[in-house]
């Protein structure tokens, strides 16, 4: 769908340049898989600035592949055409309770390419969520993997400027038929931010 090299499709002369336009600090943003869809990023792009959005989720792979297959320089203009704010972009770190520590180890060397990337297009914040139980793990041992492989995505996005947000699951319907709870309040957000220690931790509440 890259129809042209002004960006994914769009004519932007419909639409203030971001240089003309303010954007508040909190905006409609636009983040495709949340929804349950999948669709190629030009045109998640497309959609958002359709349907007025003033920023989106931002797909590392799509824009890696055309970093790689033409050049950095070629796909930030790309992106900044669509008049879009670059908010976030997904943590590809297998740190999860469920991921061997092969996975984990395997997963790091990309997601060091992806905050790059992000860094690049301005990203800041990376948010992402807690499970708050598990089948695996009980409490400690679990808290201890969680800061251990948080601490190592704190570390790798603190070098290029970008916070970890993270947020707790609170309610008990997702802890029901589980075998061990975990955290799912603020003070144990809080008590894992300390562990963590890196320096570039912030919360966030949507399902707290």
């Amino acid at each position: 769908m890259l129809e042209n090299d002004s960006g994914p499709g769009i004519d932007v002369s419909l639409r203030p340049s971001m240089a003309a336009t303010t954007i508040p600090a909190m905006y409609k943003n636009l983040n495709v898989g949340a929804l349950g869809h999948a669709l190629p990023f030009d045109g998640a792009c497309a959609l958002a600035w359709q349907y007025n959005f003033a920023g989106i989720d931002l797909d590392t792979a799509f824009l890696l592949d055309m970093a790689r297959s033409q050049s950095l320089q070629a796909a930030l203009p790309w992106f900044a055409a669509t008049g879009l704010k670059p908010s976030s972009f997904g943590l590809s770190v297998a740190w999860r309770d469920w991921d061997s520590e092969q996975k984990y180890v395997e997963s790091l060397p990309r997601f060091i390419d992806e905050a790059k990337l992000a860094a690049a297009f301005g990203v800041t914040r990376r948010p992402t969520w807690i499970m708050p139980c598990s089948n695996e793990l009980p409490f400690h041992e679990h808290f201890a993997l969680v800061a251990r492989g948080l601490r190592s995505v704190a570390d790798m996005l603190k070098a290029y400027g970008i916070w970890l947000a993270l947020q707790f699951v609170g309610p008990r319907t997702l802890r029901a038929g589980r075998k061990y709870d975990f955290i799912h309040t603020m003070d144990g957000m809080r008590a894992l931010g300390a562990a963590i220690a890196s320096g570039n931790i912030g919360f966030f509440w949507l399902h707290s």
